[in-house]
């Protein structure tokens, strides 16, 4: 089964799940303009204002959401309907893996679709220029504004990740070339590697 590249950014009220709580978060595959937004109600009676403040909503805002279960198993059903594994990517997915993880493992019947690991865009970029240090500087490739909409923040990351990407995979120079990058979840499409990437080329 290919995989496929989801960026996820999470907003919660603390810095654990169980003793904090999920505010919303989004999810963006790499190589489409589909998208996914949850916001949820608290599941405990504790909570930091100033990490709740930078979703700009207020305690009561936040209570007033959905049921983690309802929203839970609509993430889970919107990753069954994609085409391939899903693949788990975050700006920190130390923070943002392990709220995803408890939740579906606390509101699902099936735990956790992406399974028991997830990769750091940084890590990746570090990599790739070669410098253990340089982990930040590819925020740099987003297109869109990081604005703490778990959506607006989990496009950018997907956008700058596409062209990261770009930067590592020479084109394909054949037919077979291009399906075997497929099976890894790169997408080709439109001439270029899909609507990010298409997007990053241009500007």
């Amino acid at each position: 089964m290919k995989p496929i590249h989801i960026v996820v950014d999470v907003e919660a009220d603390g810095p654990c799940p169980g003793l904090f709580s999920i505010v919303s978060l989004g999810a963006v595959p790499v190589y489409s303009g589909d998208w996914f937004k949850a916001q949820m109600r608290p599941i405990s009676n504790r909570w930091v204002p100033e990490a709740l403040a930078v979703s700009g909503v207020t305690r009561h805002d936040h209570e007033g959401f959905a049921h983690p279960m309802q929203e839970m198993r609509r993430f889970a059903a919107w990753l069954k309907a994609m085409d391939g594994r899903p693949v788990f990517w975050s700006d920190n997915p130390a923070f943002d893996w392990q709220f995803v993880n408890y939740y579906f493992h606390a509101f699902t019947e099936n735990g956790n679709p992406f399974g028991h690991s997830a990769r750091r865009i940084g890590d990746l970029y570090a990599g790739h220029v070669g410098k253990v240090g340089e982990h930040t500087s590819w925020k740099r490739f987003r297109k869109t504004a990081h604005t703490h909409d778990p959506v607006d923040d989990a496009r950018g990351n997907a956008e700058a990740l596409a062209t990261i990407i770009e930067r590592l995979v020479p084109r394909p120079e054949s037919k077979s070339q291009e399906r075997r990058f497929a099976t890894q979840g790169i997408d080709f499409a439109g001439g270029e590697r899909g609507k990010y990437a298409e997007r990053v080329r241009k500007a």
